[in-house]
């Protein structure tokens, strides 16, 4: 039910902006609402869509502004693990789904 009040006011404040258009932005504390929104829906397993849908936005305007408010924050360092691998054999796994194997420890 929190959902549903949440969007609600959400839904509210955007009508209250009124039309978007060129030099017509949404203010950042909307976009930061919005943001936070979908990353709370997300947690319990809704889809972006879905969290537009409620707020009525365009996925790709909800999109538009989370990829806007993670520019703003700044670069900080994300947890690693090491994994053993097969003696020899080394594969780095790198941020977004980077993958480089058929690394060699012995070779210089």
């Amino acid at each position: 039910m929190e959902f549903v009040r949440e969007a609600a006011a959400i839904r509210e404040a955007i009508r209250t902006w009124g039309q978007r258009g060129p030099g017509r932005r949404y203010p950042a504390e909307l976009k930061r609402q919005g943001e936070e929104y979908r990353r709370a829906r997300r947690a319990v397993g809704a889809t972006t869509i879905a969290a537009a849908r409620e707020l009525g936005l365009r996925r790709h305007t909800l999109e538009s502004w989370v990829s806007s408010i993670s520019l703003e924050r700044p670069a900080r360092f994300l947890p690693v693990s090491v994994a053993a691998s097969p003696p020899g054999r080394l594969v780095v796994h790198g941020p977004a789904g980077l993958r480089i194997g058929g690394l060699d420890v012995a070779a210089p």
